[in-house]
This record gives C-alpha cells, sequence and structure tokens, in this order.
C-alpha cells in the first residue's frame, strides 16, 4: 500500500477540484448555459465545504505545496459561492504573505473579489499610492470614468 504525506493528499485534491471545474465550465460552455445549477451547483457547495475544512489548517501556501497547489487554492476561493469563506481566505493569505510563504499577486486578486463583495463595489484600479497597490473605487467613479 502507498502511503501519501497530508500535503501530497491536499495537492492532489485541490488539482482535481480544479480539472473538475474546468471540465464543468467546458460542459456548461457545451450545453450554453442551460444546465447552470446542475453542473456548477453541487460542484461549487462541495468545493465551499472542502476549502472550509483545508482552511482550518492555515492557508496551503506556494512555499510548502508549491505553486500550482497555491494556485489552485486561490481559484476555489475565489470562485467560492461564499463571501465569508473568501474574506477568511483574504486573512489567511494575508498572513500568509507577510510570511514570504505566498505571492502578493494571491493577495491583490482575493482583495479584488472580495471588494467586489461589498455593496457599491466594482473593478478597482492598480493605485502604487495606496498601501498594497490597490485601490477599490466606488461604482460612482467608474461610471464617470467610462463615460
Amino acid at each position: 500500500m502507498i502511503y501519501q504525506t497530508y500535503e501530497a493528499c491536499i495537492a492532489d485534491d485541490l488539482l482535481r477540484r480544479v480539472r473538475n471545474l474546468r471540465e464543468d465550465a467546458d460542459n456548461l460552455s457545451r450545453s450554453r448555459g442551460a444546465h447552470y445549477d446542475e453542473v456548477f451547483g453541487r460542484g461549487m457547495r462541495e468545493n465551499v465545504d472542502a476549502l472550509r475544512e483545508l482552511v482550518e489548517n492555515g492557508w496551503p501556501c506556494e512555499a510548502v505545496f508549491g505553486p500550482a497547489v497555491a494556485r489552485a487554492a486561490l481559484l476555489l476561493a475565489v470562485v467560492s459561492v461564499s463571501p465569508d469563506l473568501q474574506e477568511h481566505c483574504l486573512q489567511l493569505v494575508r498572513r500568509s504573505v507577510q510570511l514570504g510563504q505566498s505571492p502578493a499577486e494571491h493577495l491583490q486578486v482575493l482583495e479584488t473579489v472580495c471588494c467586489l463583495n461589498q455593496p457599491g463595489q466594482i473593478l478597482g484600479s492598480r493605485d502604487p499610492a495606496h498601501a498594497n497597490g490597490f485601490a477599490p473605487q466606488p461604482q460612482s467613479a467608474w461610471a464617470r470614468t467610462a463615460s
């Protein structure tokens, strides 16, 4: 019998979930969105539960799990249907970046997603003067620049 380390099990699970997401997206594309709830609903709920359980032990950072697994965890957090879980992951990623275990880009991506969960927010712009390089803009500011 072959035994895997905890890290290897986590890596396999995260990468499998991302592969399933890609397959689901392909299936959804082929069906022209007709079966969205059927295709994504169950898988999304399972991914939220799995990610919630995983992050109880901390963020699966790049320094420990490698770049592919860290990106997989980030993707699951980004597409999560749970804003509370996204906020929790944001705090974990922020700490991981501070410790030098995850790239700052992961923090920026998750900050953007969490900002978009706030009322009146849409995609922000990069602002080097802002402490973390990202400055969300309220919808009214976006409307002024888009016209």
